[in-house]
């Protein structure tokens, strides 16, 4: 049987685990940024990026069938 003094430190070191995870958990998310951060781009990934020398419009494919001659 457990004696009231082990207990008591059981209680005592659950407490202050319980009390350090919850001091981290915060302190993890508040990082630069805001963790709304998805790499270079962050937020404007949905954005289509802007035109380049190489691409200055983007256009869809022109697919053409040549008509077979009779």
């Amino acid at each position: 049987m457990l004696t009231s003094t082990t207990r008591r430190k059981r209680a005592a070191t659950f407490l202050a685990l319980a009390a350090a995870l919850t001091v981290a958990a915060p302190a993890v998310e508040a990082r630069p940024g805001g963790g709304g951060s998805m790499g270079s781009r962050g937020s404007r990934t949905f954005n289509a990026p802007s035109a380049t020398t190489t691409a200055p419009t983007a256009a869809p494919m022109q697919r053409t069938q040549t008509q077979p001659t009779p």
